[in-house]
C-alpha cells in the first residue's frame, strides 16, 4: 500500500475596505488539481465578492469547480443571490451527525 500526502490546502480574505488589515470574510479551500473543497465560510462580504469579482480568485488558483456541503438555507441563498454569476449542482444528500446537508458542486457562469 502507498499513500501520499500533499498539503494543498489555504484560505481566501476578503477585504471589504481597502488598505485595511481586518479581513471581513473568510473561506478554507482543499485544492485537487483544478477542483477544491469549500469548507469555514465565515462573513457575508465571500458573498459580496462573489457576486462582484465571481471567480476571479479561484480562477488566479486554477480552479474550475468547487465541492460544498450545505444547509438548505444556504443553498437557496446562493441559488437566489447568485444567479447568472455561479452554478449549483446538487448532488445529493449527506450527513453531520444530525445535520442533513446538501453535497453541490459550483461552476462559473458562463454569460449567454
Amino acid at each position: 500500500m502507498r499513500t501520499v500526502f500533499i498539503i494543498r490546502s489555504g484560505t481566501l480574505l476578503v477585504f471589504a475596505e481597502e488598505g485595511t488589515p481586518n479581513f471581513d470574510s473568510s473561506v478554507q479551500i482543499n485544492i485537487y488539481g483544478s477542483r477544491a473543497v469549500l469548507h469555514t465560510v465565515n462573513g457575508k462580504a465571500f458573498y459580496e465578492m462573489l457576486s462582484t469579482d465571481a471567480w476571479a480568485p479561484f480562477k488566479k488558483l486554477g480552479l474550475d469547480t468547487l465541492y460544498a456541503s450545505v444547509t438548505n438555507a444556504h443553498l437557496r441563498l446562493m441559488k437566489r443571490s447568485l444567479k447568472g454569476v455561479i452554478n449549483v449542482i446538487e448532488h445529493g444528500k449527506n450527513r453531520i451527525g444530525d445535520l442533513v446537508l446538501n453535497w453541490v458542486e459550483i461552476t462559473e457562469a458562463v454569460p449567454g
